[in-house]
């Protein structure tokens, strides 16, 4: 069985990905892009909440917490 268009869809989802993770450690690395000075709850919250998504993905993806096959 050829799976060579699986592999290819594969590989393009595999890249976006990486570039999205590359966007996004930019933004962490820029302090969400808030000044020390200017900080609120919002953004603690809004921060708060990427830590959720990105902690449910990295158990996805490594097969922890929910994810852990049993």
């Amino acid at each position: 069985m050829n799976n060579e268009k699986a592999l290819k869809a594969f590989m393009f989802e595999i890249t976006t990905a990486s570039e999205l993770l590359k966007e996004l450690q930019e933004y962490v690395n820029n302090h969400a892009g808030v000044h020390h000075d200017e900080v609120s709850w919002g953004h603690v919250g809004n921060v708060g909440y990427m830590v959720e998504l990105l902690t449910e993905l990295k158990d996805l993806a490594l097969k922890q917490g929910e994810h852990e096959k049993r």
